[in-house]
């Protein structure tokens, strides 16, 4: 008699309880704190077509996505994140409608990452921003990640601003380096700093002026060798880390051409913040 697997697939989430409780307590948290800065909820499916969503994925998430056929043939598959289902749905469902819209999502994605020390299932919080383009937006959005996290009990916490300008004409083993955060096969570090390091990126200053008008000047510099592995962002883009926590919580940018892929033209930024990783941290606090 065959003998019963009584666990999980690695890397899916099953709560007891007391985990069941934490997790809500803190949704519910960031929940709030969203709504109070005007963005209101939006939930895409979980299953999607893949010849639809397909249009916007960049190939790095379509490497990772996890798919199958449904009863009828049709590919399929799981969410790999929520930018492009929200551009989707932006474009079929809202292109008639005036913006800006301002939303945010508090739900799981699912990877394939073939990593052992990776999960499959990914909780995320985040906001999209969408229809409109300006330093101003790009800085607040960047403010209501930082303030997020200070609401959910981390204080130290830092930026990295990088821009796709910075890497023009980087070779591809470069750029696969710098992705990688493998500066021994680059040959050398990265500068970061103040906005000096990057003061020839007209939308860097301007970013800049409005991030120290928000009073975040000390929480921010600029990485002349941060790339983001997402070939979407169009402008700034940013990391963000937080005191006891080795790995990227959050991550985020302006991508302006992402939408276009459906058929509606329409500039946004937003952020992605590591539910999975935040939760687990306070859970050792």
């Amino acid at each position: 008699m065959p003998v019963m697997n009584l666990f999980t697939p690695f890397g899916v989430s099953e709560f007891l309880p007391e985990e069941a409780a934490r997790h809500n307590q803190l949704t519910q948290q960031i929940s709030q704190f969203f709504e109070s800065e005007g963005f209101l909820p939006i939930r895409t499916p979980v299953v999607e077509y893949f010849d639809a969503l397909s249009k916007g994925l960049d190939p790095q998430l379509v490497a990772q996505s996890i798919r199958f056929f449904d009863s009828s043939g049709h590919l399929m598959i799981l969410r790999p994140d929520h930018t492009t289902p929200i551009a989707r749905m932006v474009a079929s469902r809202l292109s008639d409608r005036p913006g800006p819209f301002q939303f945010y999502y508090i739900s799981p994605v699912f990877r394939n990452t073939h990593a052992e020390d990776t999960p499959m299932e990914l909780f995320q919080a985040g906001v999209e921003w969408i229809g409109t383009s300006s330093p101003q937006s790009d800085a607040q959005v960047i403010r209501h990640c930082v303030e997020l996290l200070r609401t959910t009990g981390f204080k130290e916490i830092r930026v990295d601003i990088g821009h796709p300008a910075l890497a023009a004409g980087l070779k591809d083993a470069d750029r696969d380096a710098l992705i990688r955060n493998d500066y021994v096969r680059l040959g050398r570090l990265p500068e970061r700093g103040p906005i000096a390091v990057a003061a020839h990126i007209p939308e860097l200053v301007a970013l800049d002026t409005e991030l120290h008008a928000l009073n975040l000047g000390d929480v921010i510099r600029y990485n002349t060798g941060l790339i983001r592995e997402f070939d979407y962002y169009t402008g700034p883009h940013f990391e963000v880390y937080a005191q006891g926590i080795r790995q990227m919580v959050a991550c985020g940018g302006r991508y302006d051409r992402l939408i276009s892929k459906f058929g509606h033209d329409c500039p946004a930024v937003g952020f992605a913040l590591n539910l999975s990783l935040i939760q687990e941290a306070l859970a050792q606090c």
